[in-house]
């Protein structure tokens, strides 16, 4: 999906390469618009979603996620260069 300025946000999973859509879930649940296997990954782990101003990766239930080394367990926007990891 683009954003305003013609920026393709991609994700990188495993050895797929992703490009954001709109309100995409990311999880270990077959359900998910992107599954991602492992027994830390919950069924429905993170939503993204996409605006104008970029990527917002919203942690689902009890869920964290790690962006730039950091946990986070709230809703955060991140930019082009943001190292977002969810599981191991």
């Amino acid at each position: 999906m683009r954003s305003g300025s013609d920026i393709t946000y991609l994700i990188y999973v495993d050895d797929d390469t992703i490009p954001l859509e709109p309100n995409m879930t990311l999880g270990n649940h077959l359900e998910n618009d992107v599954v991602i296997p492992g027994e830390d990954v919950s069924d429905f782990h993170v939503r993204i979603e996409l605006s104008d101003r970029g990527p917002a990766f919203i942690p689902l239930g009890e869920s964290t996620i790690n962006v730039n080394g950091q946990e986070q367990a709230r809703p955060i926007q991140v930019i082009i260069g943001d190292v977002v990891a969810i599981g191991r």
